[in-house]
């Protein structure tokens, strides 16, 4: 297996700085993967895989709501949880299995975010 496209997007984001790009992969141009985030670590550039937030029904009006919800978005019951106790209300949707395949999907985001930010910045010099 191996990535056969990289279709990636910018961001410029003022109220998450740390957001660089979103971007999908085709593998073995074939399979589609969206949502796929390149993140400014404290040390390192990453990707985050796509994720899903976790929610649960309010027993009262039985509106969906976050897991880290303590009240009610729509009637404002409480929700009877300890949001202290969840700790990551996300899940992956999808995730390489092994080291292999996610250095392989690392270095191909990765590299096609370089390689459009000095496109930009090329861009920019030349105006």
């Amino acid at each position: 297996m191996r990535v056969t496209e990289v279709r990636l997007k910018l961001i410029n984001l003022h109220d998450n700085p740390r957001l660089l790009a979103t971007c999908s992969i085709v593998l073995d141009g074939c399979f589609v993967v969206h949502d796929l985030k390149v993140i400014d670590g404290r040390n390192v550039t990453f990707v985050s895989m796509p994720q899903r937030r976790l929610t649960d029904r309010c027993y009262n009006c039985g509106v969906s709501n976050p897991l880290t919800s303590i009240y009610c978005n729509k009637c404002g019951s409480c929700l009877e949880r300890d949001p202290v106790g969840i700790r990551d209300a996300s899940i992956d949707l999808v995730h390489p299995v092994t080291a292999e395949c996610r250095d392989m999907v690392e270095e191909a985001v990765l590299s096609a975010y370089d390689r459009e930010v000095e496109r930009i910045n090329r861009l920019v010099e030349k105006t």
